[in-house]
């Protein structure tokens, strides 16, 4: 899959996930990275593992305009959904 130009990079220092949020073709994309970034040396040098995509298809003109994931929660991650409804 080819991404577009308006893609939103999620993530936390202590979380081993990255989240790309395209709102132009309107999916949102999970990577496994490693190794961990838990140290300045991983900050931007890791390998990223597809893990899974959504694809949002809401009907009509409803659109997902953004997406947040707050700061890892133990092990029940949350996901905020905005829309334009």
């Amino acid at each position: 899959m080819q991404y577009s130009n308006d893609v939103k990079i999620i993530s936390s220092i202590n979380s081993k996930y990255i989240y790309l949020f395209d709102r132009i073709n309107q999916t949102f994309t999970v990577y496994d990275s490693r190794p961990a970034k838990n140290a300045d040396q991983y900050n931007y040098t890791y390998g990223l593992y597809y893990v899974f995509m959504f694809k949002f298809d809401l009907g009509g003109t409803n659109r997902v305009v953004d997406i947040d994931i707050p700061d890892p929660s133990g092990n029940r991650p949350e996901m905020y959904i905005l829309t334009n409804e």
